[in-house]
Parts: structure tokens; C-alpha cells; sequence
């Protein structure tokens, strides 16, 4: 072969360009992706920026509802730092921050500073208002429909975020059912036994006498809502509702096993239908002595017997009967949130089991009827009877709080000292009651519950609070005698709302119902 062909089939060389031209195109790769991860690193960083200050704010939210905890009065400080632990103001400034406990400081890489997690707590008032203004009054300043609003800050590394908590105190609204004592007020006893009542059955079940009147549950009743008692047990026959399902809550306060959180009556099974959870062990909730608190905040008051019809167009007929029988006194127009109370004129005598509707005028009893749509609440200093269906119509709300019973209104006709027949036909039976209930010394009942023919199913929605357990009906083997079957529904607006001015329970607590992000940050 010539030198010059030789030349020309010789490959030394040939791997060092291949190797340089690869390791060439890698560089360009590895460049590239230098540069791309250096161009995510801000971004990288601030997506963490934004995570941590998030968790700061919910930090922050965290130790509101914990000092609402410690001190259920802590929300009236109004942002008033003075007060102790401070780090709350009112909405508008956030001057006051306060570091995420046990939160580890970070480095910024880009700036070589530490940085540590902050947040800042701002009460959120109904109307613009001042720290002086708002500690007068702080109700109605800071809470709407026994609402409060907090807002938390977070802040890391310059990023903010935040988060709107909404808080409601526990209490009667909680629950389609509330009784301090599932057994009959001394009240309805014959006037030589209510001493001896008074004595005996203001106790659990498992300590009262087996002689106080208990009342059941039967077979058809239906609690729709969650449930709360002071007593040991509920007596049942046979299979009533108790919750709509799990999320409504049973709290039979000594109860220990869900096996003994109800008991039979006589000759009847012991098969609840426990649609809803029972809370074991349950929490106590008590009541006020009375509801005269609501006199000093009323905005309209009425003396001895009345009656108040609500009608279309939000007018209030007002009558000096307990009936609304006649012609109205006077007819007003309601603008707004109404808190009314009816009060007594002289002393008054107890609850007449055998109720004839011939109470002295000069008590504080009144009669509620009609179609409502604002939200009012009716205080009486004695009674209050339904006396017609009372129902709502849009977002209205109603509270009806006595100091001894609230009733529905039922007369029979009576022979010889005993009552026979129902004295008024079907439709004028009180069949549905839209209102929040509360007895505060006395009973929710149905007046001559033991006479007269049945009345159907009586259907509430909202919420029924009593000391004392009240008769609606008689039942037996063959369905109702006398009286209603219950139907009692909850109103699941008053997990977020109340009736203006509706008492607060004895132990109060305060309940995060929900959180939000609010962006733009404010």
C-alpha cells in the first residue's frame, strides 16, 4: 500500500475529538442547569416565605382561642393592651407582633439573616370604633348575632398572610334539646307535694326518688339535632330518634357507656335509635337562675298580661290579653333587632297544671303568634304561651325566654272540675313553632297535655333549653292519646347565629367554628 493510503486509513485522533466535542456539549448542559436552579432559588424561597407565614397566622389564631380558653372574658379587652397577655389590638393596626412559640428561627440564604416567625392579632369590630368606645360596650361592638371575628397575621422573611377566625360561645343554642333535669318541674305537682318535689328531684336519675315524674320518649318521637342533659339517662319506650346522624352530638352528662345513656320505661324496650354520637364523657352546661337580665337591655317593654301578633309587612299587633283576642292596643313597626320584654306588674302564683287562661292580668305572661322575619327575642317575667303557629319568613330568628314555662296554648272544655274535649278545632291547633326556646326556671310544655283528644305532631325548629323536663303528650301501645307527638328540628343557622340579647349559659366557652385565608392581605 502507497504512504499515501496509509495516511488516509489511520484513525489516531479520532477519540479525542469525539471525547472533547461531548464533554463540550455537557458543559453547555451543566450550565444550563446551574443557571436555571439559580434562577428557581428566589422563587423556591419565597414559596417557603409564604408557607411559614401562613402557619404564623394560624399559629396566631391558635392563641387567641387558647387565652379565650384561659379567660372567657378575654375578647371584652377590646385590643386594650394594658390587659395581660397582650399582643390584641382592633382592626387597623398591627403594631403589635409576637413570635410563634417554639418556632425555630431561619436563615434567608440570600441575605445571610435570621428570620423568625410573627403574628399579630386583630379583633374585627362590627363598626369602626376606638379602643375607649368599644371597652364600654364591647357586645356591640365587637360581636353580630353572638358572633366574633379575629384576624391573624403571619409574617416570615417580609411575606404576609392571613387568616379570619369566626368564634361562638357554647351554650343552649348548641342543641335541639337541652334539660337540666329530665323530670317534671315541682311546679305541676299538687300544691302539698311541691316542697317535698323541690327536695327530692333536683337530682340525677340515679339519686332522685323513683316517686318524681319522670317523662319518656315513646316509640315515635323524633329529636332531630344534637342533645345535651344534666341528668343521667333518657327514659325511652321502644325505638325514638336521637340525632339526624353523626355529626349531632348526645351528651347525657352522667352517662358513663353508651349502654346506660338510656333506660326503659315500664313495660317498654330500651332500643334508641342513636342516629347521632354520644359524647362520652360529656361536658357540663348550666343555666341562669332567671332572665330578668334581658329587662335592662330591652327595647321595648309591656306590663302584665300581653299578646303579640306578628304580622306581614313587620307589624307587631299588641293586645292586653294573653289571646290576641279583640282589637289590638297598638300596632308597631319593626325596623330591626328587637329585643322586647314583658314584665310583672305585681307578684304572681305559680303554674295552674288545670290551665283555665284565668291567670291575674297583673302578671307577666305573654301570648305569641304569627309570621316574623326580624330578629327578635320576647323576655316575659312569667310565661310565655304560643298561642298560634309561629313561623319565620326569610332569614328572621326567634327567641322566646321565660322565667318559668313556655307553653303552647291548648283549652279544653271542663265538667265538674275535669277537662273533656279540645275547646278549639284542628286548625286552630298550635302545630309548628319556628323560635329558639328557653325555660329558665320552668318547662317547655303543652298546657292540658293529659285532656282532650290527640293533637297531632308538634314540629319546632330551633332549639328547646328547660331546667325542668315538660309534658307534650300521653302516648300508649295504640299511638298518641292526648296531646302531641314531638318533631323537634334543629335550626342549624344558630351554630353561627343567636337572637338578639339570648342568655348565656352559666359556664361559658368559646368554640373556632371556622377559619378562612383573607386575600389580598387587609
Amino acid at each position: 500500500m502507497s504512504s499515501y493510503r496509509k495516511a488516509l486509513a489511520d484513525q489516531s485522533g479520532f477519540t479525542m475529538i469525539t471525547v472533547i466535542i461531548t464533554m463540550s456539549i455537557l458543559g453547555l448542559f451543566a450550565v444550563g442547569a446551574w443557571g436555571a436552579a439559580n434562577n428557581d432559588l428566589p422563587v423556591g424561597r419565597q414559596d417557603a416565605d409564604r408557607k411559614r407565614a401562613y402557619e404564623a397566622a394560624e399559629a396566631g389564631l391558635q392563641w387567641y382561642s387558647y387565652q379565650l380558653q384561659r379567660d372567657t372574658n378575654y375578647w371584652t379587652y377590646c385590643g386594650d393592651n394594658s390587659k395581660t397577655p397582650a399582643y390584641v389590638q382592633l382592626q387597623g393596626t398591627r403594631s403589635s407582633w409576637r413570635p410563634v412559640a417554639g418556632a425555630d428561627a431561619d436563615v434567608d440564604t440570600t441575605t445571610a439573616k435570621n428570620q423568625t416567625a410573627e403574628f399579630a392579632i386583630e379583633q374585627l369590630p362590627t363598626t369602626t370604633t376606638t379602643t375607649a368606645a368599644c371597652l364600654a360596650d364591647p357586645s356591640s361592638k365587637l360581636l353580630s348575632n353572638g358572633v366574633l371575628r379575629v384576624r391573624s397575621t403571619g409574617r416570615f422573611n417580609g411575606k404576609l398572610r392571613q387568616v379570619v377566625g369566626t368564634f361562638r360561645r357554647s351554650g343552649f343554642l348548641d342543641y335541639v334539646w337541652y334539660t337540666k333535669w329530665e323530670t317534671q318541674s315541682p311546679q305541676v305537682y299538687d300544691d302539698s307535694d311541691i316542697s317535698w318535689a323541690s327536695t327530692n328531684c333536683g337530682k340525677g336519675r340515679k339519686t332522685r326518688s323513683s316517686s318524681c315524674q319522670d317523662l319518656q320518649f315513646p316509640d315515635r318521637d323524633a329529636i332531630n339535632g344534637p342533645m345535651h342533659t344534666e341528668d343521667d339517662s333518657l327514659l325511652v319506650c321502644d325505638s325514638p330518634d336521637f340525632g339526624r346522624d353523626a355529626g349531632d352530638k348526645i351528651e347525657i352528662l352522667g352517662a358513663t357507656t353508651k349502654a346506660n345513656a338510656s333506660v326503659a320505661s315500664g313495660g317498654c324496650g330500651n332500643n334508641p335509635n342513636w342516629n347521632g354520637t354520644v359524647q362520652l364523657p360529656a361536658k357540663s352546661v348550666d343555666l341562669p337562675e332567671s332572665n330578668t337580665a334581658l329587662a335592662s337591655v330591652a327595647d321595648r317593654t309591656y306590663s302584665g298580661t300581653t299578646c303579640l301578633q306578628f304580622n306581614s309587612g313587620d307589624t307587631m299587633s299588641v293586645y292586653t290579653n294573653v289571646t290576641c283576642a279583640g282589637s289590638p292596643s297598638s300596632t308597631v313597626t319593626l325596623t330591626g333587632d328587637t329585643t322586647i320584654w314583658v314584665a310583672n306588674k305585681a307578684a304572681c302564683s305559680g303554674y295552674d297544671v288545670a290551665q283555665q287562661y284565668n291567670n291575674s292580668s297583673n302578671c307577666g305572661d305573654v301570648g305569641v303568634k304569627g309570621t316574623y322575619s326580624k330578629n327578635i327575642t320576647i323576655g316575659a317575667a312569667d310565661d310565655i304561651v304560643v298561642v298560634g303557629n309561629l313561623t319565620h319568613t326569610g332569614d328572621g330568628l326567634m327567641g322566646l325566654v321565660a322565667n318559668q314555662f313556655v307553653r303552647v296554648y291548648h283549652p279544653v272544655n271542663w265538667s265538674n272540675g275535669n277537662c273533656t274535649t279540645n275547646a278549639l278545632g284542628s286548625s286552630a291547633w298550635v302545630n309548628n313553632i319556628d323560635a329558639a326556646i328557653l325555660a329558665t326556671t320552668g318547662s317547655f310544655l303543652a298546657d292540658n297535655a293529659k285532656c282532650g283528644a290527640a293533637l297531632g305532631t308538634l314540629t319546632i325548629k330551633g332549639a328547646i333549653a328547660q331546667k325542668w323536663r315538660g309534658i307534650i303528650g300521653q302516648t300508649s301501645s295504640n299511638g298518641t292519646v292526648n296531646g302531641y307527638i314531638k318533631s323537634y328540628n334543629y335550626d342549624d343557622r344558630l351554630r353561627y347565629r343567636e337572637p338578639p340579647n339570648f342568655l348565656d349559659p352559666v359556664t361559658v366557652t368559646w368554640n373556632l367554628l371556622r377559619q378562612s385565608e383573607q386575600a389580598p392581605v387587609g
